[in-house]
């Protein structure tokens, strides 16, 4: 390889959210080792905003680049006339006209291949390789500012760079009912040579658009580190370790199910259980450390939280490698016991997580447990605690990482003609 290649990163990750960070770790191993590219070889490019993964101890294989992208050039126009104490409404105007005209340098490079403002931004736009947008449910009616923006932008920079290679992979899509947003994500999804989702519902929905690129269902981007977490799996501990999981999310109502939750948690101590909760989010993050405390104060219960950005990624997942049983709510957890083959209650509510962890879950498990937050209620503690859906799956977690595995590799050396060694 003569040539660096140049690779922009996009997903939710480096936002405080484990399991998006996850994501964008397993991609980043997945290319070392399998590709086996080198910081020589590719130039990493990410928004380092809130850089939570510096936060995990994670030692990365390549070193993080500042991307340059549409809203980076409209952040440092707002931040130069912030400087000169110009009024908020007035900045809002520049704003908009500063965005007329960098659409008409876009029109005028396009036509000519000359650079007449924003000369930053077209030099990182034009020499990008690849953008790769890695797992995560970020494409939803919920998250509509983010569609919208993610949609200029790549229309933006294919019409600067129509060249450059757009590969999506373990995406979750939707739930979508706006109409609006549908046609939105559809004439968005048209850029991508290929797009990978993480269950069945995301990708009829792919279908019934009938978008340009290729598409398949291969399973959330996690799947590539079962190498790692199988490494990483810690001694068996005589103890009996029971982990529980909660998610900051507007839908999950804990104040409803406390008793429900403490009613469980008193069985499996009563039944020889240590307790251990697992936060995956904090500030500025989703809260999940805040709410998982309040809760644990509501009940009066003795229990230890684990927080990966307290603590590093290595030693938390470790830490899950260790649990007998989890009850969970985050999509994540559920995911990371499931490869770990640990059985596990997987819990949802609302449409949302309905589609992410019963999609996945279904995928990754056939016999995944899973139930609605409302049914929490008749979850009988004997079941519970002899329940067990976590064995036999070696060949079936086995089969969907080799396939992801295969897939992803011949999709990166073709997109970025990298030869295969």
């Amino acid at each position: 390889m003569t040539k660096k290649l140049k690779i922009l990163f996009k997903g939710a990750f480096n936002f405080f959210n484990f399991g998006d960070d996850l994501l964008f770790i397993s991609v980043l191993e997945f290319i070392k080792k399998e590709l086996s590219l080198t910081d020589n070889d590719i130039d990493v490019f990410i928004n380092k905003s809130e850089k939570s993964i510096e936060y995990l101890n994670y030692s990365s294989p390549f070193v993080f680049n500042n991307s340059y992208e549409l809203k980076d050039v409209l952040r440092e126009i707002h931040r130069r006339f912030k400087q000169l104490q110009i009024p908020e409404a007035l900045i809002k105007i520049i704003l908009l006209f500063s965005l007329l005209i960098l659409l008409f340098s876009i029109i005028f490079y396009k036509l000519t291949k000359r650079k007449i403002f924003f000369n930053k931004y077209f030099s990182f736009v034009s020499e990008l390789n690849m953008i790769h947008f890695i797992g995560g449910g970020y494409f939803a009616d919920k998250w509509r500012g983010k569609l919208l923006y993610e949609y200029f932008n790549l229309m933006f920079i294919k019409i600067i760079n129509p060249k450059v290679k757009v590969l999506g992979t373990g995406l979750g899509l939707g739930p979508f009912e706006s109409k609006l947003n549908i046609l939105v994500f559809r004439l968005f999804a048209n850029y991508f040579d290929y797009i990978f989702v993480r269950e069945e519902t995301s990708l009829q929905f792919l279908k019934k658009l009938n978008i340009k690129g290729k598409c398949d269902l291969l399973g959330d981007d996690v799947f590539l580190l079962l190498p790692l977490i199988e490494d990483m799996s810690s001694e068996k501990l005589q103890s009996k370790r029971f982990g529980l999981n909660l998610k900051d999310f507007e839908e999950h109502n804990y104040i409803q199910i406390k008793e429900n939750l403490g009613r469980i948690i008193r069985e499996a101590k009563r039944n020889g259980f240590n307790i251990e909760f697992y936060a995956f989010g904090q500030a500025p993050g989703p809260r999940d450390d805040q709410v998982t405390q309040q809760i644990i104060e509501s009940l009066n219960i003795d229990a230890q939280v684990y927080n990966p950005y307290k603590m590093g990624w290595i030693p938390f997942m470790q830490k899950l490698s260790n649990l007998d049983l989890g009850l969970g709510f985050a999509y994540h957890f559920n995911v990371i016991l499931s490869l770990y083959k640990k059985p596990i209650i997987s819990v949802f509510s609302g449409h949302y997580y309905q589609q992410k962890i019963n999609g996945v879950m279904s995928y990754l498990n056939k016999d995944a447990q899973i139930i609605s937050i409302n049914d929490l209620e008749n979850l009988e503690i004997n079941y519970l605690l002899n329940f067990n859906n976590g064995v036999n799956k070696d060949e079936r977690v086995n089969h969907l990482y080799n396939t992801m595995k295969n897939r992803y590799s011949d999709v990166y050396r073709e997109l970025l003609n990298i030869n295969s060694t």
